[in-house]
C-alpha cells in the first residue's frame, strides 16, 4: 500500500490481500490502458455515483480497479503495448479525484471465474455497492465475463451496475487500438484528440554520451520501458513540461544512427532556452507535429545544423499551438 500526491493522497493497493474495507464504495472497472476519453467516462461515472450513493462519506467512497502487467503477461497473452505506465496512470487517476486505486497483478486473477471475481473481490473485499464499466468490458478467466454477466452477478450479490456506452469520435468508438494506430504513425494530433489530452512520454532523464553538449546542443535522453508502445521513429516538435513552465523543444525518437551503433530506441530532446541539470529527474515531453524521419548524416556538423533547423521549425509550431489555445498542461 502506498500514497501519492499531496491533496487527494490517493491510496494505491497493489496487494489486495492487505486491504480492509472500512466502508462501502463505488468502483470503476477496466484495463484503462490509455486513459482515453472512453475510459475517463467510466471513471467519471463512478465518481458521480460515489457522490450520489454516499453523499456523506468524504474518503474511500470512490475506487478504481485495474491490473498491472508483467513482461511475462505480455508474452503469454499477446497484450498490446502500453500507452501509459502504471505510475503515470496513478497520477492521472488521482487528478480525477479517486480515493483508492487497486493496481493489482493480473497473474493473481487471470484464472478467477466471473462469479468468483464479483463475490470475492467486489463484494467481500471491496464492499462495492455501485460498479461502473465500459460497454466492451470483459472480466474473469479467458475474458469470458461480459457487461451483461456483470449486471446479473452483481444483482445476485446486492450491487448495482452502470454500463457506460461508447464515447465516439466521428461516429466510431474511441479505443486504445485506434490510439495506438495513430501513435505508431506519428499522428499525434489524432492520438491526442482521442486521449483527451496531449500525448506525452514521461520517464527519468538518463546520462548519455554528452555528444549534444559537445556539439553545443545539449539534450536530455530517456529510455522506453520494454512494454511501452514506441511512437513512429523520427523527429517531432515537442514541449517539455516542468512544473508550471513549458519549453518548446524538438525530440528524436530512434537509434541516433549518426552517433550511435545501438539498436535500442530512445528519446533525445533538445529544450529551447533551458540549461539546467535534469539527470535523474522524471520529465514530461509532449509530442506535437512529426517533422521528418530519422536519418544518418555524413558528419557531426551536418547533424548539428539539422538539429538547429529542426528546433527552429519546432519553435514555430509550438508557438502556433499556443496562439490557437491548444497548448495545455
Amino acid at each position: 500500500m502506498r500514497d501519492i500526491g499531496e491533496e487527494n493522497r490517493l491510496v494505491i493497493i497493489e496487494n489486495i490481500g492487505e486491504y480492509q474495507a472500512k466502508r462501502p464504495c463505488t468502483v470503476a472497472l477496466g484495463r484503462f490502458d490509455g486513459l482515453h476519453l472512453g475510459h475517463r467516462a467510466v471513471i467519471e461515472s463512478a465518481k458521480k455515483g460515489a457522490k450520489h450513493v454516499f453523499p456523506l462519506l468524504s474518503k474511500h467512497a470512490f475506487a478504481v480497479f485495474t491490473f498491472s502487467y508483467s513482461p511475462e503477461d505480455f508474452d503469454s497473452f499477446g497484450l498490446a503495448k502500453e500507452i501509459i505506465t502504471d505510475s503515470q496512470k496513478a497520477k492521472e487517476i488521482e487528478a480525477m479525484g479517486a480515493d483508492v486505486l487497486f493496481l493489482v497483478p493480473f497473474a493473481k486473477f487471470r484464472y478467477m471465474s466471473p462469479e468468483a471475481f464479483v463475490k470475492e473481490v467486489l463484494k467481500d473485499t471491496l464492499h462495492a455497492q455501485y460498479v461502473c464499466c465500459g460497454y466492451d468490458f470483459r472480466f474473469g478467466k479467458d475474458a469470458s465475463g461480459t457487461p451483461d454477466d456483470l449486471i446479473s452477478l452483481c444483482e445476485k450479490y446486492g450491487m448495482k451496475v452502470k454500463v457506460v456506452p461508447a464515447v465516439c469520435d466521428n461516429g466510431v468508438p474511441i479505443s486504445s487500438t485506434r490510439i495506438r494506430w495513430h501513435i505508431e504513425r506519428g499522428e499525434m494530433d489524432d492520438a491526442s484528440r482521442l486521449l483527451g489530452h496531449r500525448y506525452f512520454i514521461e520517464f527519468p532523464v538518463e546520462r548519455g554520451t554528452r555528444r549534444g553538449t559537445l556539439m553545443g546542443t545539449p539534450t536530455i535522453n530517456m529510455s522506453f520501458p520494454d512494454n511501452f508502445l514506441l511512437p513512429r521513429k523520427g523527429v517531432y516538435a515537442s514541449c517539455v513540461v516542468m512544473g508550471n513552465r513549458r519549453y518548446s523543444s524538438v525530440t528524436n525518437i530512434g537509434i541516433r544512427p549518426t552517433v550511435s551503433n545501438e539498436e535500442k530506441v530512445s528519446a533525445e530532446t533538445l529544450i529551447e532556452g533551458f540549461f539546467g541539470d535534469l539527470y535523474g529527474k522524471t520529465v514530461r515531453v509532449e509530442l506535437y507535429d512529426y517533422l521528418r524521419s530519422e536519418k544518418k548524416f555524413e558528419s557531426i556538423d551536418d547533424l548539428r545544423r539539422q538539429i538547429l533547423a529542426d528546433a527552429e521549425k519546432a519553435s514555430e509550431i509550438i508557438k502556433s499551438h499556443i496562439k490557437d489555445g491548444s497548448l495545455r498542461a
